[in-house]
């Protein structure tokens, strides 16, 4: 079983910049991105159909800028952006017992709008402290669905599951204290991160309705830390301490419905708390960079 394609279109990245203050700059971006279509694999030598290419327009408005509060110096990045797609390609789960399919398929929704903004900032408390915090709003939704194309598009289902791995609210946490010893010990610096996202879609295997429970990935935070100590008295090794989900946070990364087809929902776990050292050994003229 042979079958080609082909599909082109012209993209662009375009950008304007202002320098309002000497620490503060202004940028408009504006660009045009383009993916390829593709084939499903056949099941059980039954042929899928493929997909067209999709297209995305976005415009993105942003400031960088280096100022400061009660004199701590603090940098910030903010943005906010619209991307306009269309034919946009999303997988589809179904369930086909009569042909032996159980599984995603790459299709076609016709158009689709996100809207969003970002905000990070970092601030320096003293010469050895340092803490940041970022964050991101994410509005996805589909402005037209393509469901006379295709009988396997189904607008509940897609609007039901729009959030899937694009949670709507995203915040982070984050300090770093540098110890202040003399350089002869080495350079030793203490990191903590918390992140958390919000509440998310699980996959749906066949169409959404008032009877199916749908299921979500519900919200979640982390909290990971780590000591580094590099250049260990002066020498090219360097070791890291780190321990990963440091509360034992249990958690869903990813669920799937499928309540109306077989009676049952599945989901994937998170790692457990992980810790552990690592070590690194500089050779050669690394060894004496700084």
């Amino acid at each position: 079983m042979y079958s080609d394609a082909s599909s082109k279109a012209l993209t662009w990245t375009g950008g304007l910049d202002y320098q309002a203050a000497p620490d503060t700059l202004l940028y408009l971006m504006s660009r045009r991105g383009f993916r390829p279509g593709g084939f499903n694999t056949p099941s059980n030598g039954v042929p899928l159909p493929g997909y067209g290419p999709e297209c995305v327009n976005d415009v993105e408005l942003g400031v960088k800028s280096d100022w400061q509060a009660a004199g701590i110096p603090i940098h910030t990045n903010a943005d906010i952006f619209y991307q306009k797609y269309r034919d946009i390609q999303v997988q589809v789960s179904t369930v086909d017992l009569v042909a032996g399919f159980i599984g995603t398929l790459d299709e076609n929704a016709a158009a689709a709008k996100i809207r969003g903004a970002e905000f990070e900032a970092l601030a320096q408390l003293t010469e050895d402290l340092q803490l940041g915090i970022n964050a991101n709003y994410l509005s996805f939704d589909y402005t037209q669905i393509n469901s006379e194309a295709d009988a396997m598009i189904d607008a509940a289902t897609l609007n039901a599951t729009r959030t899937t791995n694009n949670p709507p609210w995203k915040y982070g946490l984050n300090a770093r204290y540098h110890l202040p010893l003399n350089a002869q010990v080495g350079d030793i610096a203490l990191r903590a991160n918390w992140s958390w996202q919000d509440t998310t879609a699980a996959t749906l295997f066949g169409p959404a309705d008032a009877a199916r429970p749908s299921g979500t990935v519900p919200a979640y935070g982390l909290l990971n830390m780590a000591a580094n100590w590099d250049r260990i008295f002066g020498g090219p090794l360097d070791a890291s301490l780190f321990a990963s989900n440091v509360i034992n946070k249990t958690y869903l990364v990813q669920a799937a419905s499928y309540y109306n087809e077989f009676g049952f929902a599945q989901g994937v776990y998170g790692a457990p708390r992980m810790y552990g050292i690592r070590f690194r050994y500089r050779f050669g003229a690394e060894s004496k960079s700084r």
